[in-house]
Formats: structure tokens, C-alpha cells, sequence
């Protein structure tokens, strides 16, 4: 069969494309990814030997009102494009892992009439999901959404090949990871580094930073001074090695952030990003924390407190960060990309 992967624009839609990607390509069938040029979604796709095709989109949110009809203007063109490529294409079915891009290939393969599979990563639908899941065949759910309809599929977030689990908690040696994000953030760090001035417990722990670029003289500098056993880096390109010696995870609650720490069964606390759209982040978050392995704090300078009191309970009490560990473990875990596989095909055959 032939299969359009659409989506991108960040890790959080490109990750768990690129995972149904290569299943699809172990079970032989011709892919093809569209999505923007010169983005993270065209390296995966190289690095995977699948073709890929560039369109040009913008997305509506947050723009000046000639911003917002460009990026109509855009969208229009692009629709038109879509309905050009997936004709040449003439692609068995499309799956769609929401950014905007995903939107104009999308509502052509409706137009067309080609079976339409989505993933939404997020406890939040994204804009271009909401629309597309008028049209889809089957919606895949990486958490559960609020309404539920007899098309969703709950199959969690595809993780990585590479998210393996190996170390045991007796066997890491005691460890915090701070994860600012790839690109930094300047409030995630000044709030983290806010705290740790405060807190007591740490001399014998390990420390490890991710910071990004732009903050990371200014967090360096701290940890220089601070006395501390560190290691800070702009980026971790291995997580997996980081989330395996954690054992208290401090992080934004991005989609996969929150699955991959769900599967590695790791404590952790969320400063959930405030201006992310319809507040995903935070919704996110809370998943984790109805299940008991998360604590949630807004991210506010004015919280500083009480992210030291929260990290101070998890640092004296190793009681408190193995309860946390274990209610993970009751958790129902999915093999994700088995279920989406499985479902799309009985779909596809009916």
C-alpha cells in the first residue's frame, strides 16, 4: 500500500510520526511525508529514505490581520496543491499527526475521498485535529479527551525505539533532571534555580541540566558557584540515558514528556508552559498527577516556594518517590504503535 504521513512543525508531532512511519516501512509499504521545508519533520524523513514533499502553511493563532490573511491565502494555495500531489499520489490512505501543515492535505484527502486516519498527542485537541476529525476514519488518542466517541481509539503516544528502560531504582544513583526544553526557557530556569538556592539535601545528588542555548552561560554560572555534583548541557540528544538515572525529573509537561516519564516511571514535577495553546500543557500534567506520579505548579517566579517545598519532600523521602514509582506501575501500559497498526489495517479491510 501506499501511505502520506502528514505532520510536524515540532517534536511532539514529528516523534510519534517518524514511529509509525517505520513500522509501516518493516511491514513494505511505499511512504511518503509532507510537511514543511527545511523543518525536523524533512531530516526524519531523509534519515528514514522516505520521500518527502514541501508545503508552505501558516497557522492562524496569535497573528496581525495581515498575517492571518496570508496565511488564508496560503492555506487556499495549498489545499489546491494537495489536491494535485495526492491525485499523482494516489496514496491508500493518509494519516495526519496535527501542526497546521496537516490541515490543507487533509480536507483534500476528504475531497477525494481517501481514508483518513489522525493522532492527537495532547489531553487538548490542536486546531487542526479538531477540524480534521470531522472527516477521520479513526482518531487516535495519546490521552483520554473528555467527550469520547465510538471512532477514538485510546492507544497513547508512540515513543521512540530508543526509550528503553534499563536501570532499576536500586540501581541509579540519586539523581535530579531538570529538562528546560531544546530551545531554553528563561522562566523554567530562573524558577528551578530560584529553588535549588534554597534547598538542602543535594550534596550527594547528581544534577543534570537540560538549559538550551540562550540560558546557558547565566545557568552554568549558578552551579559553578553553587557547590554542587551538575552537569549542564543547552541539549540532551540521548534522554533516554537521562530519564534512566533520574530519580526526580523537573520539566515543561509537552505530550511526550509526560509519556515518556509515565514509561520510565520516573517522579517527577510539571511547570506546565502557561501560554501554550488551549493550555495543553497543563492538561497534560494533570494526567500524571491523577495517576500519583506527578506534582503540578503553575509557572510563576512567585511559586519558587513552593516548588522547593515539593522538591524538598521528594528529596528526603526516597518512601514518598518509590509510592509514585509503583502507582506508575499499576498504570495500564500500550503498545501504541501495535494498536494504531492494528486498527488501521481492520479499518483499511472493512
Amino acid at each position: 500500500m501506499k501511505a502520506i504521513i502528514i505532520g510536524g512543525g515540532t517534536g511532539g508531532h514529528v516523534f510519534p510520526a517518524k514511529a509509525i512511519a517505520e513500522r509501516l516501512i518493516k511491514d513494505s509499504h511505499e511512504i511518503y511525508w509532507i510537511g514543511k521545508k527545511e523543518s525536523l519533520e524533512e531530516r526524519v524523513a531523509k534519515d528514514l529514505k522516505i520521500n518527502f514533499y514541501a508545503l508552505n502553511t501558516y497557522g492562524f493563532r496569535g497573528k496581525n490581520i495581515f498575517l492571518k490573511v496570508l496565511s488564508i491565502w496560503t492555506m487556499l494555495l495549498s489545499f489546491s496543491s494537495s489536491l494535485v500531489l495526492l491525485k499523482k499520489l494516489g496514496p491508500n490512505f493518509v494519516f495526519s499527526f496535527g501542526g497546521y501543515t496537516s490541515l490543507p492535505i487533509g480536507l483534500a484527502s476528504k475531497v477525494l475521498n481517501i481514508p483518513l486516519f489522525i493522532h492527537e498527542q495532547n489531553s487538548v485537541m490542536g486546531s487542526a485535529n479538531k477540524i480534521l476529525n470531522l472527516f477521520s476514519n479513526l482518531t487516535f488518542l495519546g490521552f483520554p479527551l473528555a467527550d469520547q466517541k465510538e471512532k477514538y481509539v485510546l492507544s497513547g503516544n508512540p515513543l521512540r525505539k530508543e526509550m528503553i528502560k534499563t536501570t532499576s531504582r536500586e540501581e541509579t544513583k540519586e539523581s535530579l533532571v531538570i529538562l528546560g526544553g531544546s530551545q531554553g526557557s528563561l522562566q523554567l530556569n530562573d524558577l528551578v534555580i530560584k529553588s535549588l538556592k534554597n534547598l538542602k539535601g543535594l550534596k550527594d545528588w547528581d544534577i543534570y541540566h537540560q538549559c538550551g542555548k540562550l540560558d546557558f552561560e547565566e545557568v552554568e554560572s549558578f552551579y559553578l558557584r553553587s557547590g554542587l555534583n551538575y552537569t549542564v548541557k543547552d541539549f540532551f540528544p540521548n534522554i533516554e540515558d537521562y530519564y534512566n538515572k533520574a530519580s526526580i525529573i523537573i520539566s515543561r509537561s509537552g505530550a511526550l514528556t509526560v509519556s515518556e516519564i509515565l514509561h520510565f516511571e520516573k517522579p517527577s514535577i510539571f511547570l506546565p508552559l502557561p501560554w501554550a495553546i488551549d493550555n495543553h500543557q497543563f492538561h497534560n500534567a494533570m494526567h500524571l498527577s491523577s495517576i500519583g506520579l506527578s506534582e503540578v505548579i503553575e509557572a510563576k517566579n512567585e511559586n519558587s516556594d513552593i516548588l522547593t517545598q515539593k522538591l524538598q519532600e521528594l528529596i528526603f523521602s526516597k518512601e514518598k518517590r518509590d509510592k509514585m514509582s509503583d502507582k506508575a506501575k499499576l498504570y495500564e501500559k500500550r503498545d501504541s504503535v501495535s494498536i494504531i497498526i492494528s486498527s488501521l489495517y481492520e479499518s483499511l479491510n472493512k
